[in-house]
């Protein structure tokens, strides 16, 4: 294996000699992106005028037909570009990073941590009309076996657009089997306590739990906690925990919900904007480089928060 030892010498070995084919790829598919706008709006342009009567009817037509039939072609050239492109970036991109920052590690650019899942660690208990996801990524770190990927749920609201109940990274790792009830750490801005029958309504369904004291103002100023079982809750929650996940989210500097239920630990991180997507500009540096952070972003949870303690 090559002596790679930062992001610098990474990019320099692995990712500088794909940008060539990665930016024609790019380019292919920004052409006929142009493409497949100037025909539509020629079309549209077309069909305007042959109806005012700026153009003869039968003639503007036949030639509304053929320029609608050349964009219906662009847009299945633009898409069929745009889909190798994302594949070839994924590939030859995110692929290489998480391979180099942790190799074995698994990356399926298509999977994502089931809706099971998801709606057991009640870590984000709004009701949800879609659930998407992808980018899974998988394996075996410091003892810990885990996956994780990017997840989005939100309601479509046809007069307001969609609403998003949560948006960004979703982490699951294997936990000892004698963890067999359910212990729930929320921010405290945003619990998911049902306050009324009308907000449980709209609310995923959990267990019956108690709302639980740990007497730690520091962490107590950040989160919140709720369990089935309170003696669990405390050996899961011991004054060493609390503090790596203070810790923790004073150094994403953003929230953190945190769970573990049934053998599996859970963590959320809101994030609103799309990981591990292809960039504009395959050339783009420093794009890449937030990819790179984004997957190391997968592998400090396990870090910060000493989950093989959790084993």
């Amino acid at each position: 294996m090559e002596p790679i030892k930062d992001f610098d010498s990474f990019y320099n070995i692995k990712i500088a000699p794909q940008l060539d084919n990665l930016t024609k790829e790019n380019k292919s598919a920004d052409i006929f992106g142009v493409l497949m706008v100037i025909g539509l709006l020629l079309t549209i342009a077309c069909f305007i005028a042959t109806i005012i009567g700026t153009i003869e009817s039968s003639g503007g037509f036949t030639l509304a037909v053929i320029l609608l039939v050349l964009t219906i072609l662009f847009i299945y050239k633009y898409t069929q570009k745009e889909d190798n492109y994302t594949d070839d970036f994924k590939k030859n991109v995110i692929a290489e990073i998480v391979n180099y920052l942790q190799p074995g590690i698994i990356y399926k650019p298509e999977g994502y941590v089931s809706s099971k899942e998801y709606k057991r660690s009640s870590l984000y208990r709004g009701k949800y009309d879609y659930y998407e996801g992808d980018d899974l990524i998988q394996g075996n770190y410091k003892g810990v076996n885990f996956y994780c990927s990017e997840i989005h749920t939100y309601n479509a609201m046809r007069a307001y657009g969609s609403i998003t109940v949560f948006k960004g990274l979703f982490f699951v790792a294997g936990t000892s089997n004698t963890y067999a009830g359910g212990t729930y750490v929320w921010p405290q801005n945003d619990d998911q306590f049902a306050r009324t029958l009308g907000h449980e309504h709209n609310l995923l369904p959990m267990p019956e739990t108690i709302e639980l004291h740990l007497h730690d103002t520091e962490f107590e100023k950040y989160f919140c906690v709720c369990s089935t079982d309170p003696h669990e809750a405390r050996t899961i929650l011991t004054p060493e925990m609390m503090a790596l996940l203070v810790k923790y989210r004073k150094q994403l500097k953003r929230n953190i919900s945190f769970s573990v239920v049934k053998g599996r630990c859970y963590v959320g991180i809101p994030i609103a904007q799309d990981l591990l997507e292809p960039t504009n500009d395959p050339t783009d540096r420093e794009e890449i480089k937030k990819h790179f952070f984004t997957v190391l972003l997968v592998l400090s949870i396990i870090n910060q928060l000493e989950l093989s303690r959790l084993n």
